[in-house]
């Protein structure tokens, strides 16, 4: 890993989803990332991308367990119709 800050992990750690609601729609901005980097490690669900918070043209990215989701950290996004017990492991980096 580089030592350059800009190119570090920020924060991560592993997300639980306990009900089919999910995440409401949300950006990692917050956390002084650049990119955030999403692994499904199981449950199902609906991985969702949006131009704006309030939801408009949203967008469904494939999100099996086992795949690997890289979005700008500005991107709002939201993961719903989940059928728990579903986690992801979430790395932001600067």
């Amino acid at each position: 890993m580089s030592n350059n800050h800009r190119n570090s992990f920020r924060s991560g750690g592993v997300v639980t989803y306990d009900t089919a609601a999910g995440t409401r729609i949300h950006d990692d901005r917050v956390t002084d990332g650049r990119h955030s980097f999403i692994i499904k490690i199981g449950g199902h669900g609906t991985f969702l991308t949006f131009d704006d918070l309030l939801g408009t043209n949203p967008r469904e990215l494939d999100s099996p367990p086992g795949n690997l989701i890289v979005i700008k950290s500005e991107l709002p996004h939201r993961f719903t119709n989940v059928k728990p017990p579903a986690c992801s492991f979430v790395l932001h980096c600067g």
